[in-house]
C-alpha cells in the first residue's frame, strides 16, 4: 500500500514540523497537547495518529483528526444544509458519505 498523499498535503497545509521515515510522519507539537517533543505520530499509508505524550494519548484516523481540529466545521454545516432539503426516507449511508468525498476533494 502507498502511502496517502492526503495526508502529507494535510501536514503542509497545518504547516506543522515534520519529520518522515518509511513508515510514519512524526510532528514536533501535538495539536492536543502542545507537547513540543516530537510524540505525535500519523501514519503515512492509513492516516492514524496517536499523541505518546503521558498526559495526552490521543488517538484516531485522519477524519477524527481534522474533525477534531476543526477543519470538517464546513463539510458539517453543508451536510446539514443538504439534509434539511433532501427527503431522510431517500438517503443511505453511502450517499452521505459519497457527498463528504467530493466535498472535501
Amino acid at each position: 500500500m502507498k502511502p496517502d498523499p492526503e495526508v502529507k498535503r494535510y501536514i503542509l497545509r497545518k504547516k506543522w514540523v515534520n519529520r518522515d521515515d518509511s513508515v510514519q510522519y512524526n510532528i514536533k507539537t501535538c495539536p492536543f497537547c502542545g507537547s513540543g517533543d516530537w510524540k505525535f505520530y500519523i501514519n503515512k499509508k492509513t492516516g492514524q495518529f496517536r499523541c505518546f505524550h503521558g498526559s495526552c494519548d490521543e488517538v484516531g484516523n485522519s477524519y477524527t483528526l481534522k474533525k477534531k481540529l476543526g477543519d470538517l466545521d464546513h463539510v458539517d454545516r453543508i451536510v446539514q444544509q443538504r439534509d434539511e432539503k433532501v427527503d431522510p426516507d431517500k438517503q443511505t449511508y453511502y450517499t452521505k458519505r459519497l457527498f463528504i468525498w467530493f466535498t472535501l476533494s
